[in-house]
């Protein structure tokens, strides 16, 4: 993905949706009204109006996202445990936003996700800063390499596990009443090494496998709940129509019944 310093080189590489590089479309000593145009022409839809959390978004895949994100016109908060590189991050979203045109909002959350106290505060500072809630990428995670069965203990697996799995959980716990309030999404980064085997990497892997089963659980949780708000509008719709339709019908049968009289 992006290089840290891509922004001061005047380079940026975008994906065309997150997680998928089949197609990238590069920047380099373009003017605003070229890269719109690359952009169209590239299928990138626009979030103008939207507001995004994008957690680990300090380096790495997290900034491209922030990244990609700013620069189709979204409010981003941007949230990691260093504060330098939060700061550094937030500029290149700013600069990325001014020079495609959009007028967009950023902040800066610093704190450690594994606190519930801070991921409270990442979700009610960015719904109090931009107005609403619509995507959060749930990014962050760590890797320990080598740690083998004969490395690991229970408090470098417990470690693993509440940043990779059980932190995101209850961030997305935290900022399901926004999104159901926007009808926005949750996107969650897991990785390939959640299908693969090695030794080395034991519990990062098997934390990851976790993640991806953790996204099955939640899809059939919350699902259903937007399908289930459509149905009952659904309802309420009909009854409303079935009501008006009676009281027509018997407004008419009245005013008939009076005529007849009257006659």
């Amino acid at each position: 993905m992006a290089p840290r310093d891509s922004i001061g080189h005047g380079y940026l590489r975008l994906c065309r949706g997150i997680g998928d590089n089949r197609k990238i479309v590069s920047w380099r000593n373009m003017d605003t009204q070229a890269k719109r145009k690359e952009m169209q022409a590239s299928g990138m839809s626009t979030f103008v109006g939207k507001s995004v959390i994008v957690t680990g978004s300090n380096s790495g895949l997290g900034e491209c996202t922030a990244l990609m994100f700013a620069s189709r016109g979204a409010n981003v908060t941007v949230c990691g445990r260093d504060v330098i590189r939060l700061k550094n991050v937030l500029d290149k979203c700013r600069t990325v936003a001014q020079e495609a045109g959009h007028k967009s909002k950023f902040l800066s959350v610093a704190g450690d996700m594994n606190e519930s106290a801070h991921r409270e505060d990442v979700i009610e500072k960015t719904v109090a800063e931009f107005g609403q809630l619509d995507v959060l990428v749930v990014n962050h995670g760590v890797v320990k390499p080598t740690m083998t069965l004969d490395d690991v203990t229970e408090d470098k697996f417990d470690a693993m596990f509440d940043t990779n799995v059980k932190s995101g959980l209850f961030l997305i716990k935290a900022a399901v009443k926004h999104l159901e309030a926007s009808k926005g999404c949750v996107v969650v980064n897991s990785s390939n090494a959640s299908t693969v085997a090695c030794a080395m990497l034991m519990p990062y892997i098997v934390s990851k496998a976790a993640v991806d089963h953790l996204v099955r659980c939640l899809a059939l949780d919350l699902g259903p709940r937007a399908l289930n708000k459509q149905r009952w509008v659904v309802v309420v719709v009909v009854v409303v129509v079935v009501v008006v339709v009676v009281v027509v019908v018997v407004v008419v049968v009245v005013i008939v019944v009076v005529v007849v009289v009257v006659q």
